[in-house]
């Protein structure tokens, strides 16, 4: 599946840079319900990915996303203006994979320098835990990992249609009882966006050490993901 952090990014780059100024109350885009597909390439594997939420108010969201791996995730997100000039969000996930749970809480901040120009950051921690039926078969702990990760980015938009985006990342296992990372990890990414209304085509390369899926582990690798956002 698609890095959820990553998805967040696009998503509020969007917001920022092209509703921001807008004409319509930045709330009502909050109480919009969303609906999203995505059909990727990673490496000559094929992924896709299906996301929804639903908006309580203009602070609450909850959203799910489901892979074509069976990946299944689960989020809850409390996001507000700072000061009429920045967003920012607290969330918390639940996601599983076929052999572990992974419990993520994090802080996502985001401010708009203009109209079209905006940089961000996320933090966030994961506690993953292999699942009682791989411990039940002599694994207690297999997949058992602590990580912090880290995120800068920034996001501009060359068009009403076409945005660029690129982040940095930085990950630190704080424990693991396998070690079956390192440590720490570092990747970047750079993204070219098309925005339409209904269909977000993208051409993204990736490069350090990652996790491509949420259920692998982190390895170096680059790697260049062309994909199809489907908005509803």
């Amino acid at each position: 599946m698609k890095n959820i952090t990553y998805l967040f990014f696009l998503v509020f780059s969007a917001l920022f840079c092209s509703n921001t100024f807008a004409e319509t109350p930045l709330s009502d885009k909050y109480r919009e319900p969303d609906l999203s597909f995505s059909a990727y390439n990673i490496d000559d594997n094929y992924y896709a990915s299906f996301s929804g939420s639903i908006n309580v108010d203009e602070h609450i969201a909850i959203d799910a996303t489901l892979d074509s791996s069976g990946y299944l995730e689960l989020g809850v997100a409390y996001g507000d203006l700072i000061f009429d000039i920045a967003y920012a969000e607290g969330y918390f996930n639940y996601g599983r994979t076929d052999t572990t749970d992974i419990y993520t809480i994090g802080m996502f901040a985001g401010l708009p320098l203009n109209e079209n120009l905006m940089i961000f950051a996320n933090t966030a921690y994961d506690w993953r835990r292999t699942q009682d039926n791989i411990a039940g078969a002599g694994n207690w702990g297999l997949f058992d990992e602590d990580e912090w990760k880290n995120t800068l980015g920034v996001s501009y938009s060359i068009h009403q249609w076409v945005s660029l985006s690129s982040t940095y990342s930085i990950d630190y296992l704080t424990d693991s009882p396998n070690q079956v990372d390192d440590n720490v990890a570092t990747s970047w990414d750079a993204t070219i966006t098309f925005n339409t209304p209904w269909l977000s085509p993208y051409v993204k390369y990736s490069k350090g050490n990652y996790r491509v899926t949420p259920e692998q582990q982190r390895k170096s690798q680059d790697n260049v993901e062309i994909g199809l956002n489907f908005n509803f």
